[in-house]
């Protein structure tokens, strides 16, 4: 960058000294004008006196020519050497550091890249999470159908069985799905309010079915993608795509409806439960249905909003390589282009000479002629004469003004020239600025990531500050700052824990909900887990700035022993891809919860088994903090895990896992204690 300031330096000094070489070229020429104005009017005078004149005698004064002629030529003679030292010193050293300039220009065009590739890969990874996000979506919707056509007919054998005479109502919603409540006993039973219900959870579905409807769109959206040219996405967005762009990011507003489903199925199913002493059978698998949509969905709405912002990131850098591409291409030419209208110019200088010399003579050589004749002149030959010499000198004066207007078109194309340039400069300089405020913007995210450690509003550098204080504050960052843990306030304390996750035992409230975790597993061979729901103890509440470095899932059976793996061979072992979260919550040291946007990131944690031995052959670890493709997340994002080889396996006896992880973390501060502990 000082490189840079110093090329551009030279740039704009050597523009405004060719600058201030075209202004003296420009009064040279209004020199010129002058002189010429004066020529004509101290002809008209001379030319006046010949026709008013009674006798022959010559006495006509024109040597008022030569000084003019002199001052003309003197000032052509000035222009013509400015041109020349313009050309060999301004703009050769112009166009020699104009050359130089083309490495910072491609330096910023690779940054650019690197930033469009990064935002490439976010948006490819996306595309295969929302993808298979709206297959889950779909499958899950269409199993929460069948479960509650089950459940349905499940409630009206109980019903029949019972000879319950109360009016059971059972809602179905577009999406052709339902749930019903039924009680024991009659007079417990309010009509009103089972109606009242009806109407509450009909309009709730609604809401879902308009919200999967808006996936779907976003859905064809993507796979309308050129995800091979997404670079060009901002010369190509269609009012569908600027459409799909902002219900994305309306999608967001939209969680709620999913929170409200599982609300609503937990609390009417369990009262159902309770009124019928836990008789009807399928009640849970209704319950485990709605949840699998509920999850899925509040993952498909997050993935779709930061997508969307995504996009648009990607659109901006973009531009902004074009912009660069462009100020690549201008560079050389904004200097050429001067020298070009330079050429131009001398060649009009010659012409302009050329072309006032011919019509000069011309007009000058009638009143030589006349001269030589004037002692035998006549009146007709005055008058002829007359006819001629006027004619002459008005097309002189016409010549002249035609050659002087051009000439003057030209030098302010010049001039046009050399201040395009200038701003070319002020134009690459923009740019320049926007690279350091990116660079600065990547190292302040990456800054807080590490350290929550957020830039002084003092400190950020600004559009409008000169290049001297941008990169004082470029040299001021600490690069190295963003992996070192001298700049955190606490000591990242290593620590590893298991979760027993038990399918039997379904009373167990994760983050608020039924435990369905291992059926759904086994039923699906995929599940999506918030560690922190886990944490039914609030362990994770004591520490701050948890970051995991690895994960891992291993499947028992219902006496806790592993499930087998096909054998020991390679290929044969229990497959487990874990998916990390794209967006994540971590908490500062002042309890604050921040969330963090990530790239789509996943690895396998694969064992085979000898008995209750478990040997790892694969291990989902991250090593760096955070990297260009992987990064370390908090315990408090979705975590997806599936079992890509269910085949091989005796998934029929899954009724446990074990959830095992490590990490650093850092003790709260307690009151009144000193000692950080782990």
């Amino acid at each position: 960058m000082n490189n840079y300031k110093a090329n551009e330096l030279a740039q704009e000094n050597a523009l405004s000294r060719a600058t201030g070489r075209a202004v003296d070229m420009q009064r040279d020429f209004e020199t010129i004008n002058l002189q010429q104005e004066m020529y004509f009017s101290l002809e008209l005078t001379q030319l006046e006196a010949m026709w008013a004149a009674q006798n022959n005698t010559w006495y006509f004064d024109f040597e008022h020519r030569n000084a003019i002629e002199d001052q003309i030529s003197s000032s052509m003679d000035a222009i013509q050497n400015q041109m020349f030292e313009m050309q060999e010193q301004e703009l050769t050293l112009a166009l020699d550091e104009a050359i130089k300039s083309q490495a910072h220009i491609d330096a910023l065009i690779g940054k650019y890249e690197a930033q469009i590739q990064r935002l490439n890969d976010l948006v490819k990874s996306s595309v295969d999470v929302q993808t298979q996000l709206m297959q889950r979506l779909k499958d899950n919707t269409n199993n929460m159908d069948h479960e509650f056509e089950k459940f349905k007919q499940a409630i009206e054998d109980w019903k029949h069985a019972q000879e319950v005479k109360a009016v059971f109502a059972i809602f179905k919603a577009v999406l052709s799905f339902g749930i019903g409540l039924a009680t024991g006993n009659p007079e417990d039973l309010d009509i009103s309010d089972v109606i009242g219900d009806i109407q509450e959870i009909f309009e709730l579905l609604m809401e879902l079915v308009e919200i999967i409807e808006s996936c779907q769109d976003i859905q064809d959206m993507i796979n309308d993608l050129d995800i091979d040219n997404l670079a060009d996405i901002n010369l190509s967005m269609s009012t569908n795509f600027k459409d799909s762009l902002q219900t994305m990011v309306k999608l967001k507003l939209k969680g709620s409806d999913f929170d409200e489903l599982e609300r609503t199925a937990t609390v009417k199913i369990d009262a159902m439960n309770q009124a019928t002493n836990f008789e009807i059978s399928g009640a849970d698998d209704a319950m485990m249905a709605c949840l699998s949509v509920s999850d899925v969905g509040h993952q498909m709405i997050s993935e779709a909003s930061d997508f969307a912002d995504v996009l648009l990131q990607l659109s901006e850098e973009s531009d902004n390589l074009a912009v660069a591409q462009e100020d690549r291409e201008k560079t050389q030419q904004q200097i050429e282009n001067i020298n070009r209208e330079l050429e131009e110019l001398r060649q009009m200088r010659e012409q302009f000479m050329k072309d006032r010399e011919k019509a000069k003579e011309e007009y000058e050589k009638q009143i030589e002629d006349m001269k030589n004749n004037y002692e035998e002149i006549t009146e007709e030959m005055r008058a002829e004469y007359k006819e001629k010499i006027t004619k002459s000198f008005e097309n002189f004066k016409s010549t002249f003004g035609a050659l002087s207007q051009s000439y003057n078109g030209q030098m302010s194309r010049l001039i046009s020239s050399i201040h395009q340039k200038f701003y070319g400069l002020k134009e690459h300089s923009m740019n320049q600025r926007a690279m350091i405020l990116s660079l600065y913007i990547d190292y302040c995210d990456a800054d807080f990531y590490n350290s929550f450690k957020k830039c002084e509003d003092q400190n950020l550098p600004y559009m409008s500050d000169s290049i001297d204080t941008l990169l004082g504050k470029l040299i001021e960052i600490q690069w190295e700052s963003v992996v070192s843990n001298e700049n955190i306030p606490g000591t990242p304390i290593e620590f590893s824990g298991t979760f027993e996750v038990d399918s039997l035992n379904t009373e167990i409230l994760y983050g608020g909900k039924k435990n369905f975790i291992v059926e759904t597993l086994k039923n699906t061979s995929e599940v999506d887990i918030n560690l922190k729901d886990l944490d039914t103890e609030n362990r994770f509440d004591d520490f701050w700035r948890i970051r995991l470095e690895s994960l891992s899932l291993i499947l028992l059976d219902s006496d806790g022993f592993p499930l087998q793996s096909q054998g020991t061979s390679f290929g044969q072992e229990i497959q487990i891809r874990i998916r990390y979260p794209t967006v994540f919550n971590d908490i500062d040291n002042k309890k604050n919860s921040n969330s963090f946007l990530a790239q789509n990131f996943a690895c396998n944690s694969d064992y085979i088994t000898r008995g209750s031995d478990i040997e790892w052959k694969s291990s989902c670890q991250v090593d760096e903090e955070f990297s260009q493709k992987n990064y370390k997340p908090a315990a408090d994002g979705v975590f997806s895990f599936k079992i890509e080889n269910p085949e091989t396996i005796a998934i029929t006896d899954l009724n446990k896992v074990s959830v095992m992880f490590a990490g650093t973390r850092i003790r709260n501060q307690v009151k009144n204690e000193m000692i950080i502990e782990n």
